[in-house]
């Protein structure tokens, strides 16, 4: 794994710092401006740790053990560790709030904030409330996580593994072939009418669009047999309130392919800090043999660009066609604490 440069942290040990622990949704919901301006400030963040994305997913999927810690210097936030309980069984697992459904996860922490303090009201953290979790199970943490490099105290033991791969395609490594393709993609499906792609941001289009985008993923998944991760209310309601909440601060990026005025393949991703997130896509069965959703990723690529973006995550799974853009594998970890028996 990647070191950590300690340039990267600038101490500063002025004024007071205070650590607090969250346990009902009201208390987290009351930090969501501090939360969102944490978020933006942290070059290494990504949407899943934003509080766009992680409250609509605590309302949908959340229970009533909510534990997480904030620290505050001088009264301003400067880190979160959003956390909960879940009891998987007998064991009671304390995971990141997202876990399951999110691709990258993990701590925030502003530079400004010294991270041996951190550590040190992390561990107290965890010594405080010991007796309500058995294993703290943080998964998704990247190669660069503040996660994976924290101290913890001789009383706790501590393992890290590869969980999941995510490729990532970085945009001045595109591949010349998959461009080439792209461009004869375009010629063949133009032969079928009037085409048009667009960047779905109006409001008044925005729900209608996204029914039509569930639609389609999950048509994709029952021509194979199987079901889609969208096809469930609640998850749909999810994503309803998570690209609302993106598209107002500016992060949603949700592409939509029409020939002759009737949609037919989409791409929902988000972007942030100079990167595009593509999360998921939907697709027509009856027009996948004209490629369409190869399309939709060239122009979401080519937008990525005009946006100056550095690269292109395709997020976790290693689908064949990642990597026909060009993409590279990276590594998410899982990190697993518990009581020294």
């Amino acid at each position: 794994m990647s070191s950590i440069a300690s340039a990267d942290f600038q101490i500063s040990r002025a004024g007071v710092v205070k650590a607090r622990t969250l346990r009902t949704t009201a208390e987290l919901e009351s930090i969501a401006s501090e939360w969102l301006e944490l978020w933006r400030s942290l070059p290494n963040s990504t949407p899943f740790q934003s509080p766009q994305w992680l409250l609509p997913w605590w309302r949908t999927f959340g229970s009533d053990s909510l534990l997480t810690l904030e620290i505050r210097l001088s009264g301003v936030l400067m880190a979160l560790a959003p956390l909960y309980i879940y009891a998987d069984g007998s064991v009671r697992r304390l995971l990141f709030l997202g876990t399951g459904n999110s691709d990258y996860l993990d701590l925030l922490i502003s530079p400004a904030l010294d991270r041996n303090e951190f550590n040190h009201h992390l561990n107290e953290f965890l010594f405080e409330h010991d007796s309500l979790w058995d294993v703290a199970d943080f998964q998704q943490i990247q190669e660069h996580s503040l996660t994976a490099f924290m101290n913890t105290p001789d009383e706790f033991e501590r393992s890290i593994f590869v969980q999941s791969y995510c490729p990532l395609l970085k945009l001045d490594r595109i591949s010349k072939y998959a461009m080439k393709k792209l461009e004869y993609y375009e010629r063949r499906l133009s032969c079928q009418g009037n085409l048009g792609i667009q960047l779905v941001s109006a409001k008044e289009h925005l729900n209608d669009a996204l029914s039509r985008f569930f639609d389609l993923h999950s048509a994709q998944w029952q021509a194979k047999g199987l079901r889609g991760v969208l096809d469930n209310e609640r998850v749909r309601n999810f994503h309803r309130l998570v690209a609302t909440n993106l598209n107002e601060t500016g992060h949603l990026r949700f592409y939509e392919l029409k020939v002759n005025g009737i949609s037919i393949a989409y791409v929902y991703g988000f972007q942030h800090a100079r990167r595009f997130y593509s999360y998921l896509g939907g697709v027509d069965p009856d027009w996948t043999r004209f490629s369409v959703g190869s399309q939709l990723i060239g122009h979401a690529i080519r937008e990525s660009l005009r946006e100056d973006c550095a690269a292109f995550d395709f997020l976790r799974g290693r689908e064949a066609y990642k990597y026909f853009w060009g993409a590279e594998d990276t590594m998410n970890y899982r990190c697993e604490i518990r009581r020294r028996v």
